[in-house]
């Protein structure tokens, strides 16, 4: 996926930043955090919708 801006610049993402392993360690303490701060609606959230990270 190749992502514009400004006319000039662009980005590309193509790549996964973090192995699968990394991505659902990083998701499962972003949701322990978020269970924390009381925000059990956004952790939920967090589980249910797949997503990668990616390079940019």
């Amino acid at each position: 996926m190749i992502l514009y801006s400004n006319g000039a610049e662009y980005y590309s993402l193509s790549n996964s930043a973090y192995t699968k392993e990394q991505t659902n360690q990083i998701k499962y303490n972003t949701s322990q955090l978020l269970k924390a701060r009381e925000k059990s609606l956004a952790a939920e959230l967090l589980d249910k919708i797949p997503f990668e990270i990616k390079t940019a």
